[in-house]
């Protein structure tokens, strides 16, 4: 039997900025389409953009009803089961070996926090779902275009597998000419638009949250009697901001990326809802049979001045509070990595470093392990999910208690937008400061840890700091009318 054809790979070094590619893209208007964008000089070696359209199949799961679609044909499937079961059909059709440094095709998308249920034992399920939203959308992408910000090269990449799982290498060329045809349609200057004032009046913006300060307040004294009675140490709380939408998700999201620049930023079109994310948090990423995972705890705002700045600094860096919850959920993690990792490979190279952002600062550290050669990236995925840090310790029962003082359900916040590559190149981030639109409406979640001795109410002003990106763009938006696009060459990779 002969192997299955690998992907072909096309190089180009004619640099273009890949927000304009993907503005490209967005005019195209092949069917859903995902765009991976970050800091390529972050401290983390994020470095790529990837950028997909046109998806063989989609995979959507609302609780345990699934459905697959076939762009090309019109056709659909719809059953019952467990999600995680399902991708894994997929996963076990499409992956391929093979020597690429990057993913060959992808399986694409969110992995919502709902999924939960069916990755978590003991998991309860009694939020309302007031959104009408997928818990989990991901698409079949045979070829994407990868950027390298630090050689300034565009690296294509064909597989020309079909829904099925063959690979037809007349069609991989198909698509690398297709790229090569849509690169050529960028324009080689940045669209320019008059310039309008930007309105600063906050009142002008209605914004409601779903919890205001008094309702919020109240969660963290229930949330803080539990930790008393020794149910957790620690628990996640978020609420959730909420406004009228009328520009494009694609300019407002742009315009987020300009305000608020993350290393794990993204945007996805799935035509019924789109998701505009500016994450500062790794969740996962695997290369060969290594994993890592780089969880946030602890944040200050940027101040006003240097001086004000360092001091902020010098109050996370030094808060007992912060350090100790940072190393908590850091042993969480290197627990969640331990389970699928060799024996002894589980390793801390940092722990409680500092990071910088546009309107926050926050404490980090990275866990990296060797999976077992049984566990492929799939599986580790569902075994972490969701992420400890959004969470909180014990994260069962941290969990059950989310359920129990957020009224609403989280959908896509707090779960994974990124790819799992056919090759097993695969990373996600945490999908936190992420905008969801949908039905002319755009919501934005917002939360923060609690322990024991947090104050209640700076821990409700760190979620304000930690929308404050969020905020400023509708500011924005609301001046203009209509975002303009942001600078090229700003931003890079994953």
């Amino acid at each position: 039997m002969n192997p299955a054809p690998g992907p072909i790979c096309e190089t180009t070094r004619s640099w273009i900025s890949p927000l304009l590619v993907a503005e490209q893209v967005k005019r195209s208007g092949t069917g859903p389409w995902i765009f991976l964008h970050s800091l390529g000089s972050h401290p983390c070696g994020a470095r790529y953009s990837l950028l997909a359209t046109n998806p063989k199949l989609t995979f959507e799961s609302h609780a345990s009803r699934i459905s697959i679609k076939y762009p090309e044909t019109g056709q659909s499937a719809d059953w019952y089961g467990n999600p995680w079961r399902a991708m894994e059909s997929l996963w076990d059709r499409f992956e391929q070996k093979d020597d690429s440094p990057w993913p060959s095709g992808a399986l694409m998308g969110y992995w919502g926090y709902d999924l939960k249920h069916f990755s978590a034992p003991r998991s309860t399920r009694s939020a309302w779902r007031d959104l009408e939203v997928p818990d989990c959308w991901i698409g079949l992408f045979s070829s994407l275009a990868v950027f390298d910000q630090e050689t300034q090269e565009i690296h294509l990449i064909a597989t020309g597998i079909n829904a099925e799982g063959d690979r037809n290498p007349s069609q991989a060329q198909r698509e690398i000419s297709w790229w090569n045809a849509l690169l050529e349609r960028v324009p080689t200057k940045q669209a320019t638009s008059a310039a309008q004032p930007i309105c600063h009046d906050k009142q002008s913006i209605q914004t409601r949250s779903n919890l205001n300060r008094s309702a919020w307040i109240q969660r963290i004294q229930q949330a803080r009697n539990y930790i008393r009675a020794g149910d957790i140490y620690q628990l996640n709380l978020s609420h959730r901001i909420h406004t009228h939408c009328p520009w494009d998700p694609w300019d407002f999201t742009t315009k987020l990326f300009e305000i608020s620049p993350a290393p794990y930023s993204g945007f996805l079109d799935c035509g019924n809802l789109q998701l505009g994310s500016s994450s500062p948090e790794l969740f996962l990423v695997t290369d060969g049979q290594r994993i890592r995972s780089t969880p946030i705890k602890g944040t200050r705002p940027r101040g006003a001045t240097p001086e004000q700045d360092q001091a902020l600094e010098k109050e996370l860096t030094q808060s007992e509070k912060e350090r100790a919850e940072l190393v908590m959920i850091t042993d969480l993690i290197r627990n969640d990595l331990g389970r699928i990792s060799e024996y002894g490979s589980i390793q801390t190279p940092d722990l409680l470093r500092l990071e910088k952002y546009a309107q926050v600062q926050h404490l980090v550290s990275t866990i990296e392990g060797q999976l077992r050669d049984e566990i492929h990236p799939l599986k580790a995925l569902e075994s972490c999910f969701p992420g400890g840090s959004i969470t909180g310790a014990p994260k069962i029962r941290a969990m059950q208690i989310i359920e129990e003082l957020e009224p609403i359900g989280r959908g896509p916040y707090t779960g994974s937008m990124g790819y799992l590559g056919l090759n097993g190149h695969s990373a996600w981030n945490i999908l936190i400061r992420t905008a969801l639109f949908h039905q002319q409406q755009v919501h934005f979640n917002t939360g923060a840890g609690i322990v024991y001795d947090s104050d209640p109410e700076m821990e409700y002003e760190e979620t304000l700091g930690k929308a404050a990106g969020f905020l400023k763009t509708l500011t924005a938006m609301q001046g203009r009318g209509r975002a303009r696009e942001s600078e090229p060459g700003k931003f890079a990779s994953w």
